[in-house]
């Protein structure tokens, strides 16, 4: 192990140092809505939303990747407070979004808050850093599977694991959906292909001497992705969500490689967005 990783090891394992290091995030946008709360109870969580932005824009994720940049819009929705002892009880949910196809909630939050106090990043499970984790976990896998193939593997196997502390911990509500919830992420490998392929394609387009090989086969094998996903998983919400984004770059692209059949099966499987396939099968 070489010095500046023992470093690392021994300095940010445990706790976040804000000026030191860029963490995986960039443009980000946090809000803490407090619905009906009293006053009092808004004085309790003033400064959650900022606890909560620093944490994302501070904390290192990922070592072997600097550069990510992704976005993030994060909702934590307070539904109630409540005290017990010199500490608060939070009940809420939540909503993360990279802002564009990754979209997850989570419901059934639950946390204890003291004022002002800094959320720090710990290995062992701490119910509000645990979730923002989570989250992040979840972002960068995705993020990274369109790197390399199923790149993110390792990121859904930490936010598996940050969920199976959840559901085995005191604060177990809502851990046990967070669980399955990234283990069917993680086990949709065809989308995950879909997702590498599609931006393989992309990335190729940009080069000054294109491999028209590589988009071809690319994109076949984006469509026999489909086509499993179709058959094994039927309406999949997050291939939905995946199409809903990228539609109209896939259906030129597919066009230009006169993978016909593939827009009819997309216009059956992707009815919402029917408008935008049927144009291509007429010409």
């Amino acid at each position: 192990m070489n010095k500046r990783k023992l470093i690392y090891d021994l300095v940010f394992g445990t706790i976040i140092t804000l000026t030191i290091l860029k963490g995986q995030f960039s443009d980000i946008n946090i809000d803490v809505e407090l619905g009906r709360m009293s006053e009092s109870e808004r004085q309790i969580l003033t400064t959650l939303k900022d606890e909560i932005n620093n944490y994302y824009l501070g904390n290192h994720y990922s070592d072997e990747v600097k550069d990510l940049s992704i976005n993030i819009d994060f909702l934590l929705i307070i539904e109630s407070v409540s005290s017990s002892g010199n500490q608060f009880i939070i009940n809420a949910q939540a909503f993360i979004s990279n802002k564009s196809d990754q979209n997850y909630y989570a419901k059934g939050v639950q946390f204890p808050y003291k004022m002002n106090q800094k959320i720090q990043h710990s290995f062992s499970f701490v119910p509000l850093s645990s979730l923002l984790d989570y989250f992040a976990y979840l972002l960068i896998a995705a993020e990274l599977d369109t790197w390399s193939y199923l790149d993110g593997t390792q990121y859904y196997n930490k936010a598996i694991e940050v969920s199976d502390f959840g559901k085995n911990s005191d604060w177990k509500e809502g851990w046990q959906e967070r669980w399955r919830k990234a283990r069917n992420l993680k086990n949709n490998q065809y989308l995950r292909s879909m997702r590498y392929n599609y931006f393989l394609v992309i990335d190729e387009l940009k080069n000054e001497e294109m491999n028209k090989d590589i988009i071809f086969t690319s994109l076949v094998t984006f469509c026999e992705d489909l086509i499993m996903i179709d058959e094994k998983l039927g309406s999949n919400k997050e291939t939905l969500k995946f199409l809903d984004v990228y539609h109209n770059n896939i259906s030129e692209l597919l066009f230009a490689v006169n993978q016909l059949d593939c827009i009819e099966k997309l216009l059956n499987y992707d009815y919402k967005n029917k408008k935008t396939y049927e144009p291509y099968l007429k010409k």
